[in-house]
């Protein structure tokens, strides 16, 4: 039996802050498309075409913004459109969802301090959730080529993950300075 070639995805980035920078640096077994900032998308139009996945890395407070963005333009948009906020699951895409049925939302949050210039540390948790089940396992497998442990973290749970994420990172620095 004949196998499959496996393909290399390709990314589009919005927002190159911290986690952005980290996202593309990480992206070594993948095509990235760094598309801009975030703050004017509409001169951004067509930056992602042909990417599988277009990545919000904007501050938690824009992604809906940014996403009621996308829902209004007119081009043809990735498959698959995720943020990578800790404290949010796919219910804040639900402007896009709505207007365009298409793509599937997603979150993908990697559980780590990020600067912005060096990859994702390899073995980092993805905490990931997505509108549909195939995009999840093809978000599994992005997180794998990234060299990090993917994990579902659905969105009644993100909460309760956050949470877990601010205790077990800023916790013991504030336990130390005491």
């Amino acid at each position: 039996m004949k196998r499959a070639a496996r393909t290399t995805p390709t990314i589009a980035v919005v927002g190159l802050g911290k986690a952005g920078g980290s996202l593309v640096a990480s992206a070594k077994r993948a095509r990235v498309r760094v598309v801009g900032s975030g703050r004017r998308l509409s001169s951004m139009t067509g930056r992602w075409r042909g990417a599988d996945v277009l990545f919000l890395a904007v501050p938690d407070g824009a992604v809906a913004a940014v996403a009621a963005q996308l829902a209004r333009d007119q081009g043809a948009l990735p498959p698959v459109i995720a943020h990578l906020s800790g404290a949010r699951g796919t219910a804040v895409l639900e402007r896009l969802s709505a207007k365009r049925p298409e793509v599937v939302a997603a979150a993908f949050h990697p559980l780590a301090s990020l600067d912005g210039e060096r990859p994702i540390p390899r073995g980092t948790l993805v905490a990931l959730d997505a509108d549909a089940r195939t995009a999840v396992r093809g978000l599994q497998a992005l997180a794998r080529r990234f060299e990090c442990t993917p994990v579902y973290v659905a969105e009644a749970n993100r909460p309760l993950y956050h949470a877990a994420a601010v205790v077990a990172g800023n916790l013991p620095v504030a336990l130390l300075h005491l």
